[in-house]
């Protein structure tokens, strides 16, 4: 009785688009074949035609394009039917052989165009093509597509090294860093899933340079006469100081004036330009008032000043030989000379100033997420978070703000760390992932 052939294949486990031989195995040497292979997807039978008048075995290459019927799956299970006719083309029978897998290759996996850094200048001007240190953002655009009908599922971007700087991971096509705070290099890795959990993988990266606020230390304001002799009756007032600002390769500038106005005046008038190092005498004739003085310092991305009092000028005290002491001739008190920048810098996602008369200030951004967020009304706040600072805070001022619609409450320094929670009464969760800006002044512990 004849037998219909039971077709084989040279390995269970296969790969679209690699070649894999089918075996007949006929028992009458005068039997030809009609394959067809099975793809069983769950939801359907696909139905593809392998070969024809097949003869002892056949090489079969599984089509790329049936992958289109499993956008959502790395494999498929299948088999391989085969029609069995004799010499005289009459049909013998029908039979199949086992099942067996077809992976999807690693050549399918998700195609990334293109991965864009784009500049989120914040005042920066465009003409310096630069990410700035405490000021700039950057704006990360990722183009992908899936193959064979699968589509995108996700989009991962963080960075690429656990010795760069830090920066939260982000998730989607399109994703905006906060505000960058430290100078580095900041390398990233865009990773791409598709709909099968196949991933592909880019590398990029963006510099970010050194800044901070423009500074004048050494400043010192006094009234002299027309030759810089220091006269506390003088109508000339002489300035000297030191100027510098954060080079931004080059790229950066400034202007420094010097300005004043007789003391509690609402507006200032200008006395003329300044430049670091100078020992400059204005000729702004003074008359009997005390002033207020002010040196100017603007580069192109922030403005500081360093100003003092100057009193009307008088006779506080004269020397008594006999008692060999000064005998002070009006009430006077003693006071500090012009506040000034003593130090500045950053640690962690912090930037600092310390001044002189014992003041220190923080800001940073920070990356935060509530463990748990507790309803309130139409609201929710958050359970509380604490960053560590550098350096202790005393009698400190607190402010802040957060992203997504949510408001910085509770703010306080404890120890050696700010706490805060945050708020919202739009009825969305505060689990979610914020960035929160904070400005802390205070005296330095």
């Amino acid at each position: 009785m004849a037998t219909a052939s039971i077709p084989s294949i040279s390995s269970d486990t296969i790969q679209f688009g690699t070649a894999v031989t089918v075996y007949t195995n006929r028992e009458n040497a005068s039997y030809t074949h009609y394959l067809n292979a099975l793809l069983y997807t769950g939801r359907s039978v696909v139905e593809s035609t392998l070969a024809s008048n097949v003869a002892a075995s056949v090489q079969w290459v599984p089509p790329m394009s049936l992958m289109e019927h499993i956008p959502n799956a790395a494999s498929v299970r299948a088999r391989i039917r085969c029609s069995t006719y004799d010499a005289k083309g009459g049909l013998v029978g029908l039979a199949f052989s086992d099942y067996f897998t077809i992976n999807v290759p690693d050549s399918a996996k998700p195609i990334i165009s293109s991965v864009t850094v784009e500049q989120v200048s914040n005042g920066v001007p465009d003409s310096w093509s630069l990410y700035v240190q405490g000021i700039s953002q950057a704006r990360i655009k990722t183009a992908a597509s899936g193959q064979y009908g699968a589509t995108i599922e996700s989009y991962k971007v963080s960075r690429a090294s656990a010795y760069a700087p830090p920066l939260p991971t982000m998730y989607g096509p399109d994703v905006t860093t906060g505000v960058l705070a430290e100078a580095d290099l900041y390398p990233l890795t865009v990773l791409v899933t598709d709909s099968r959990g196949l991933v592909s993988t880019k590398s990029t990266s963006f510099e970010v340079v050194d800044y901070e606020p423009p500074k004048i230390t050494d400043a010192k304001f006094e009234r002299c006469l027309a030759n810089g002799t220091p006269d506390d009756d003088g109508a000339y007032l002489k300035v000297s100081a030191q100027l510098s600002i954060s080079s931004c390769k080059r790229k950066n500038s400034y202007t420094a004036t010097v300005q004043y106005r007789v003391k509690g005046a609402s507006s200032w008038q200008t006395a003329g330009t300044y430049t670091s190092g100078a020992t400059k005498i204005y000729g702004i004739n003074m008359g009997d008032s005390a002033y207020e003085v002010r040196i100017v310092l603007q580069d192109a991305l922030r403005t500081s000043y360093a100003a003092s009092t100057l009193d009307i000028g008088t006779i506080l005290y004269e020397y008594n030989p006999t008692k060999n002491e000064l005998e002070f001739k009006v009430p006077v008190s003693f006071a500090s000379g012009p506040d000034y920048v003593v130090d500045s810098g950053a640690s962690g996602s912090w930037r600092y100033q310390k001044w002189a008369s014992g003041v220190v200030e923080l800001w940073g951004a920070h990356q935060v997420q509530a463990a748990s967020s507790t309803a309130i009304g139409n609201g929710y706040y958050s359970s509380q978070f604490s960053i560590a600072l550098p350096f202790g805070v005393a009698g400190a001022v607190v402010a802040g703000t957060a992203s997504n619609i949510c408001h910085v409450c509770n703010a306080d320094v404890e120890g050696q760390a700010v706490v805060f929670r945050l708020s919202n009464y739009n009825g969305i969760s505060t689990t979610m992932q914020y960035t929160v800006r904070l400005h802390i002044k205070g005296a330095l512990t």
